[in-house]
């Protein structure tokens, strides 16, 4: 029965379609893996994954060299023994002008200071550099006390602005029934099912097998709100040096 875990497992942050069958955070994560991946051929070259994790998105990226960075301030402690970096809070250990892309997916919300870290992106890019930004609009509070802001796309535009970064676009993902549906199951799975063990994951899959399916067939039926939704997709460039 281990590759079924292991399948599960591989479900967790870029679900398939049959990964609506197990995967309580599938609405949001199905939907940020899909607009990842069509930005994806943006990035090229050297490759910063600021706050890194596990890097479970870095499959999507065709880059010449990965770098994966963790943060090691207080309230986020290295948890990727996978990381070649680590950042303190200060400065990115990396020179001037020395990568060709930054991807930061779902950090920005646990960065206490969020100008100084763009303006960081700003100076370790080359010409042209793009950065690429995910984080939530709507999501439940996680990773206490560390987890600090949510941002609207104004203070995303205001935040890239200051660090002299020009914004290419800002999209969002979701809708104000999936956004509903996805807390509904987030809900039901916390008070309905035991932390660990079976059956955790027999609750998890009647859950999702359930309300899933029935959450993405209203979407379809519903008029669409975009006021309220999951996550900001924030894409940003680094302007040429002029001749």
């Amino acid at each position: 029965m281990s590759f079924v875990f292991d399948w599960i497992k591989s479900q967790e942050f870029a679900p398939s379609t049959l990964g609506m069958l197990v995967n309580p955070s599938y609405l949001i994560r199905s939907q940020l893996a899909k607009t990842l991946q069509r930005w994806s051929p943006q990035m090229h070259g050297t490759m910063l994954d600021f706050g890194c994790g596990t890097s479970p998105y870095r499959k999507f990226f065709e880059v010449d060299t990965y770098l994966g960075l963790e943060i090691v301030a207080p309230g986020h402690p290295d948890r990727s023994r996978s990381a070649n970096l680590q950042y303190s809070g200060e400065q990115i250990p990396l020179a001037d002008l020395s990568v060709d892309c930054v991807l930061m997916t779902e950090v920005l919300e646990h960065v206490f200071n969020p100008a100084e870290v763009l303006i960081e992106f700003h100076r370790i890019l080359r010409p042209d550099g793009k950065v690429l930004i995910t984080c939530p609009f709507v999501w439940p509070l996680h990773e206490e006390p560390y987890d600090y802001a949510r941002y609207t796309p104004y203070a995303l535009r205001h935040l890239a602005s200051n660090a002299g970064l020009e914004v290419v676009a800002i999209e969002r993902t979701g809708s104000w029934c999936l956004v509903l549906a996805q807390l509904l199951i987030q809900y039901v799975v916390q008070m309905t099912c035991p932390s660990d063990g079976r059956l955790n994951r027999l609750g998890k899959i009647f859950w999702c097998t359930l309300l899933n399916p029935l959450a993405i067939i209203a979407d379809r039926i519903f008029p669409s709100n975009d006021q309220i939704y999951f996550n900001n997709i924030l894409v940003l460039r680094k302007a040429s040096i002029s001749s």
